[in-house]
């Protein structure tokens, strides 16, 4: 093989390596350019601030002290893991398909401006740090998955993104946790009186204010006071306020370790409210929770009960909760007794 053979076949060979490295170069700055929101994923890890805005609501979304929070809601705690799955979605969105860019057409894809009073749009905003990443969210696509978004006038068909747009959805849902098996003693106080509900050797409760003429709904009614704690569920939450307990019932719960946990509730303009008051651990425990005391020796050690809560201190608010939840803290002697049976007579005149 001649040199000029050869020599024309390398020139050849390194242009063709050289058209592959701009190729490779021209696809990977193209897939960058399709992205929704260019350079957001590799910020995700620096998010800081989220801010959802409607024409009617908006949600802000705060890195505090470590922990994300609802500042609509005086910073109570937000959904982690709704958050996290929203952000990904973002940052992995792409722009599959260019739509209009006249603004007449914009009410079709629900994109018309949040200052418009038909607007149905979604403004979402994710800041790491300095920078800030802002996009217009319009409707679920029809059809298909995706959803439409829209950059300055121009409007694209993105990827399926799932945006909560209301203060209350972002709540972590969960009050307290504490297993029915952890309560030792339960106290309900209300308009009807007090009831006691207290667990006997044998790991039941005793109710000892049966009525001498009634009987039970049935027998296990007498366990369910103490289920009352178990995985309590908020629908909304506010500061705590005084003028919501001015009419108040109560539920008083002694757990195994001897901690007392009080919970009131009332009814307040249209929604059913608790509030909840952890007492502290027993002097012969840990206050750590799920920890025992260092004193091997001593007889009376005890196993602080876990109690599951997102924040330290549960008194601070206020729990709208649904009926069904508030019904377990402020049943009365009726709730647990069947039904008295009644025989009615018919009079019968004689007339002669």
């Amino acid at each position: 093989m001649s040199q000029k053979i050869v020599l024309v076949l390398t020139i050849a060979v390194l242009v063709m390596i050289g058209a592959a490295v701009l190729l490779s170069t021209d696809e990977g700055n193209n897939d960058e350019m399709k992205m929704l929101l260019p350079g957001l994923k590799a910020q995700l890890a620096n998010l800081d601030r989220v801010e959802i805005v409607t024409r009617d609501e908006t949600v802000t979304l705060a890195a505090i002290d470590g922990r994300w929070s609802v500042v609509e809601r005086n910073n109570y705690p937000a959904k982690r893991e709704t958050l996290s799955a929203m952000a990904n979605q973002v940052a992995k969105a792409k722009l599959l398909e260019q739509k209009t860019s006249r603004p007449e057409n914009y009410a079709r894809l629900g994109l018309v401006d949040l200052e418009d009073p038909a607007s149905e749009a979604v403004q979402l905003s994710l800041r790491a740090g300095e920078t800030e990443f802002t996009t217009l969210l319009g409707n679920n696509a029809s059809g298909r998955t995706g959803r439409y978004a829209r950059d300055g006038e121009q409007t694209w068909l993105t990827d399926a993104i799932d945006v909560e747009k209301l203060p209350a959805a972002w709540l972590e849902p969960m009050i307290i946790n504490v297993e029915s098996a952890d309560v030792a003693r339960v106290v309900l106080k209300g308009e009807g009186g007090e009831l006691t509900f207290e667990r006997n050797a044998q790991s039941e409760f005793d109710f000892g204010q049966l009525p001498p003429d009634r009987e039970l709904k049935y027998p296990a009614i007498t366990g369910e006071p103490a289920r009352a704690l178990v995985n309590v569920r908020l629908e909304d939450v506010a500061a705590h306020e005084d003028k919501r307990w001015q009419d108040v019932a109560s539920a008083n719960f002694t757990l195994l370790d001897g901690r007392e946990i009080r919970v009131q509730a009332a009814k307040y303009g249209e929604g059913n409210w608790l509030n909840f008051s952890v007492g502290p651990a027993p002097e012969s425990a840990e206050t750590g929770i799920g920890e025992e005391t260092s004193d091997a020796d001593s007889s009376e050690t005890k196993t602080v009960v876990a109690i599951t809560t997102a924040l330290p201190d549960l008194s601070v608010w206020d729990y709208r909760v649904s009926s069904y939840v508030f019904d377990d803290f402020v049943k009365s002697l009726d709730d647990i007794l069947e039904e008295q049976q009644t025989e009615d007579s018919d009079a019968i005149d004689l007339v002669e």
